[in-house]
């Protein structure tokens, strides 16, 4: 799969911030829109944009959701990690959505975080028959 020979990429990637001001820029990088059959395209189009802004880890899990609160001597506090990171995995969510044709969101309604937008993209499309029996109980 594209995420496993991109894993070599991450190692020599270095931090950055996915801002609203990039993300708003970020639709010129997105020429091809997910359809039932063009996975393999979209994947290869966005996957190194995520590694190149290093958000690889909102897709492959690899940077996890922190914990809400911090448990300190006087008590317990937010965590302003946990907040930075739901703002750049909407963020991200944000993008991915802006990515697919009509005919593929309906397989991420419900669906909370950007891994598991991804997640159910590939488990769906990846395959030639799991694309077909989606399409098939779509049009039912």
């Amino acid at each position: 799969m594209v995420l496993d020979a991109m894993t070599s990429i991450k190692s020599s990637i270095t931090s950055a911030t996915f801002s609203p001001t990039t993300l708003s820029h970020t639709h010129h990088f997105i020429y091809i829109k997910l359809t039932l059959r063009k996975y393999l395209f979209w994947c290869t189009q966005l996957f190194p944009f995520f590694c190149g802004k290093n958000l690889h880890g909102y897709i492959d899990g690899s940077t996890p959701c922190p914990p809400s609160t911090i448990s300190e001597s006087i008590g317990v506090k937010p965590n302003s990690d946990y907040t930075h990171w739901i703002q750049q995995d909407q963020l991200i969510f944000s993008l991915l959505i802006s990515s697919l044709s009509e005919e593929t969101l309906p397989i991420i309604i419900g669906l909370n975080t950007t891994k598991e937008v991804w997640d159910a993209l590939a488990a769906t499309l990846s395959s030639p028959s799991n694309t077909r029996l989606f399409n098939l109980h779509m049009q039912f």
